[in-house]
Parts: C-alpha cells; structure tokens; sequence
C-alpha cells in the first residue's frame, strides 16, 4: 500500500497578484496512488477532476505524509511536526480524554494570528469534513483556529448511522464473506442490533458487546446538526459546505484557507445511489468505483466553485491524502 500521495494543482496563481492567495488543501482518506487515473489505468473513467488538475498542475510523485494512519498524518499536516514531537502517534477514539495539544500551532491559528502591525489578521478559515483530532473540551476545530466547520469528529465508521455502513472488508468468522460490522443506529422500540464483528466495530460504549451503539454526529460549528448522520448524503453536505465558505470568503474580499478532509476513501463506501451507474468504470469496481467517483466529484465542486466566485485565478489548490 502507498504510503502517501500528494497531487497538488495551482489554479494559475497570477504572477503579478496583489492580494495574498487564498489557500485549499483537499486531503483525502486512505486513497492510493493506483486510485488516480492520471497516474494508473486501474483509475481509468473514475477521477476526471483529479485528472484535470493533475494534467494543469505540479505533481509530486515521491511526497511522504508525517503518518500512515488517520489522527497522526492530520495533525502533521496542519502543524508541520511529525508525532514524535507533538506525542500524537497514534488514532483517538470517541471517547480519548485528550486531542492535539494546545501548545501546537496549526495552520489555521496561525493564519489567525495578527500581522507584524498589530492589525487583525484578514485570513477567514473554514473546515469541511473529518477532524480526527481530540472530541474534549478545547480540541474542536472552532477551538483550533476555524472559523467554519462542518464534519465529523472523527471517522464515519467510529459509530453507527442513519443507514447500514457499507463495509469492503471480509468477516473474520466467515471467510470471504462481506459483512456489515457497523449497522445503523437503533431507532426507539427497535431491538438493539445483533453484533456482527468479533470487535463490534469498536466503536460501542462500555466495554463489550452488545452496548449501546454510538451514532455518528454532523456538526456545523459547534453544534450537532445530525446524529446518527446519513452516511449516503454526507459527501454531498460536505460539498454544499464547502461552496457556502467559500462564496461567503470570497465576498468577504479577504484571503481564505479551506481544509477539507473528505471521507473517501475510507471505509465504509457509502455513497449516492447515483454513482452506482455513473460510468462502466464505476460498474466494475462496484462500491469503491463509486465512492471513488463521489470523492472525485467533491474536487470538482470546490474547483467550479473557485471559478463561479471569481477567485481561481488567486488560489492555491492542494490535493493529497493519507493512507491507513
């Protein structure tokens, strides 16, 4: 498995700009380098937007992400110190006491920050997507630096949801067997659901089997908008979220940096009904194709955003991702 991957596209930043550009960083969950068509036929039909800026951008083929797994590579990315140096080594779970420490400055702070004169730094920040990195009292990203946030607090199979998670792993006790480990959330006077994992997913409060199921939550800032979330419509909430920050930054007239950390392509591949027969390519590589798609389209809605606001020319487009 690739250990990183990194894809970046400048959007034509112009040469003789006068605003300072404005800065998106697309980070993708778990995706390989075979997963891009650009780079493999094994991606071939499925990655049209990421093809396209592959095509018109910089790529970089040897770039290494600070951690092979989710809460570690994050906190790299936004604070450029790798886990050795901020003790983030390893993935929080729902419940971890802690998050990124505080004495860490990442991205977003720091483009808060004020100028050498003293005057109110212009950056207006926004996040969409997985966080992943403390649920505690003082590690939301509104606490981090963000000043929009739409996601998750963590990975979208740590919990149940408002629909069955669809799983691409073989069940431990029956072979080759796909088998969904993460059900959807009990409703009220519905029996609990039966576990069907040897873990439970993990994911379930106390310490064993059966317990009370955990519902994924959506927030919006700090506050809960859906629980258990649709894991089915999450991809397209994210990009609504993503076209409102940045038509409202880009008419705010200073510069912007969006973090947007999808879901794709971590487990499970939920995804709109409508990729399932989006193109041959997706047929074939069922589930993954079409969640693969899904993702790809999230790029192309941030790009077509950029161009409707006007400000593609003045931005920064990073795309890269981390493997688990």
């Amino acid at each position: 498995m690739l250990a990183s991957l990194l894809v970046p596209a400048v959007l034509s930043v112009s040469q003789g700009a006068a605003s300072v550009p404005n800065i998106v960083v697309f980070f993708g969950d778990d995706w390989g380098y075979g997963d891009l068509g650009a780079n493999s036929p094994e991606g071939a039909g499925l990655t049209p937007h990421l093809d396209a800026l592959a095509e018109g951008g910089l790529r970089f083929t040897d770039f290494h992400v600070a951690a092979s797994v989710c809460t570690p590579s994050r906190a790299g990315l936004l604070t450029g110190r790798l886990g050795l140096r901020t003790g983030v080594y390893k993935n929080f779970g729902t419940d971890s006491k802690g998050g990124l420490p505080l004495n860490e400055t990442t991205i977003a702070e720091l483009l808060k920050q004020p100028g050498a004169d003293g005057a109110p730094s212009a950056w207006t920040t926004g996040m969409v997507g997985k966080w992943h990195l403390g649920t505690a009292n003082g590690h939301h990203p509104s606490d981090r630096g963000f000043d929009f946030f739409v996601g998750l607090p963590y990975s979208w199979d740590m919990g149940c949801g408002a629909v069955p998670a669809i799983m691409v792993w073989p069940n431990v006790a029956n072979g080759n067997n796909l088998s969904e480990i993460c059900p959807a959330c009990q409703r009220a006077g519905a029996p609990a659901p039966a576990p069907t994992g040897d873990e439970c997913c993990g994911r379930q409060k106390g310490s064993g089997c059966p317990g009370q199921t955990i519902g994924v939550p959506l927030f919006h800032n700090r506050t809960i908008v859906e629980q258990p979330v649709n894991l089915d419509t999450l991809s397209a909430r994210y990009g609504d979220a993503a076209e409102a920050f940045i038509g409202n930054a880009a008419a705010a007239g200073g510069p912007f940096f969006l973090y947007y950390a999808a879901a794709h392509m971590h487990v499970p591949q939920n995804h709109d009904a409508r990729w399932d027969n989006a193109s041959a390519a997706a047929r074939a590589r069922g589930a993954f194709g079409a969640a693969l798609m899904e993702m790809d389209d999230e790029v192309g809605r941030v790009v077509a955003a950029l161009e409707a606001h006007g400000v593609a020319d003045n931005t920064l487009f990073l795309v890269t991702g981390d493997v688990s």
